[in-house]
């Protein structure tokens, strides 16, 4: 097991769930713009940045 301090894992959750939000508001513009290709890239940053969210996230135990 690895001892990771409480803020690292609180600033690179905050960061991948701000990453998410930006993704998916980008996303929903793409999405009205018929830019489906831009819509593609973004909703898997979306859900890369979703998966990486709980794995940074301390309600997770075990995950970090």
């Amino acid at each position: 097991m690895v001892n990771v301090d409480p803020r690292a894992l609180w600033i690179a959750n905050s960061a991948f769930n701000a990453a998410g939000v930006l993704s998916a508001a980008k996303a929903w513009g793409s999405f009205f713009n018929g830019k489906q290709k831009q819509f593609f890239c973004l909703v898997l940053a979306l859900l890369l940045s979703a998966w990486l969210e709980t794995i940074f996230n301390e309600a997770f135990p075990g995950l970090a």
